[in-house]
């Protein structure tokens, strides 16, 4: 990586990575029992017994980045920057046969046009950006109704991000972060699963020094919001938008050496789930749903006590 000062208030820097990489996997299966004659005969026509193979894979990849600033003023800073990202190939073993078992290499290319400055004399700061990126042979996972199975599809994500802090006195610090983001799979022009437009997040730290008692009061809060989802690709396994909302009360000693404190989690009782359909469980056929949906439930309203002391 290299900084160069361009100009009095232009800069630029430039990164770049190369890396060679070599994966062998010894891929077979073997049935180490019997359920009948009739499951022998699924097993053979789904997952066969494969002799152990071998498999190899060699890639090289370069990538790198270009960022060029400009200094508005000494608190405030612009940029425009591009960087090329992978994340390389390998195996599954989650199909039928070893041939099938190969995945490709991800390639990401981004460019993020953005701004960082400083307000109220260092006391807050605020960044925002708006980014574009487009992947090649983006790795996504997907349930066939028999495995999960590893992939690689087109993609690309655009959007804007907003992130701010703000120290509004010394016992109380606020955050607040934003995305928007559509992110797709371009040759289908269905949303990628796992990527709400929308995301927000809020913070709010406040330490209270009790010093007749030689003790500290401290409070954290969060709130995390995120628009609704899907759990799997082609837009299946919709899950609804979603808000989560912790609190954390803590008395502590000032120096620090014990702290007990009350913890609740998800304190409005939000529920979500990862759902994916199972045909093989059977079920009425609802498009464009699928058959049956297995799910699992995050944790419930949570209230906890928890307690440190330093030795």
């Amino acid at each position: 990586q290299v900084n160069l000062a361009l100009a009095e208030r232009w800069r630029a820097t430039l990164g770049l990575r190369y890396t060679d990489e070599e994966k062998t996997a010894n891929w077979g299966r073997e049935r180490t029992r019997s359920a009948g004659p009739l499951s022998d005969i699924l097993a053979n026509l789904l997952y066969p017994e494969v002799p152990p193979t071998d498999l190899n894979r060699s890639e090289d990849n370069v990538d790198g980045s270009i960022n060029v600033q400009y200094s508005i003023a000494e608190s405030a800073t612009t940029y425009l920057s591009w960087a090329r990202g992978s994340k390389s190939g390998g195996f599954t073993t989650e199909v039928a046969l070893p041939e099938n078992a190969e995945y490709d290499t991800e390639e990401a290319d981004t460019t993020e046009l953005g701004i960082k400055s400083l307000l109220a004399g260092g006391a807050a700061m605020l960044n925002a950006s708006l980014f574009y990126t487009e992947i090649q042979n983006f790795q996504i996972i997907s349930f066939t109704g028999t495995a999960f199975i590893t992939e690689s599809v087109p993609a690309e994500s655009q959007g804007l991000e907003f992130e701010g802090r703000w120290a509004a006195t010394d016992a109380l610090a606020l955050g607040a972060s934003a995305t928007y983001a559509d992110a797709r799979q371009t040759d289908t022009d269905t949303r990628l699963p796992y990527s709400p437009r929308w995301a927000v997040a809020l913070n709010a730290t406040y330490v209270y020094p009790w010093q007749s008692a030689a003790l500290e009061w401290r409070l954290d809060s969060a709130l995390n919001y995120r628009d609704a989802q899907y759990m799997q690709r082609d837009e299946r396994g919709r899950d609804g938008p979603l808000t989560l909302f912790d609190l954390r009360l803590a008395l502590a000693s000032a120096d620090d050496t014990w702290e007990l404190a009350l913890l609740g989690r998800n304190l409005l009782d939000q529920a979500t789930s990862f759902t994916f359909d199972y045909p093989a469980f059977g079920g009425t056929t609802t498009l464009p749903y699928g058959s049956t949906t297995i799910g699992s439930l995050n944790r419930p309203r949570t209230i906890a006590l928890q307690a440190r002391y330093t030795f």
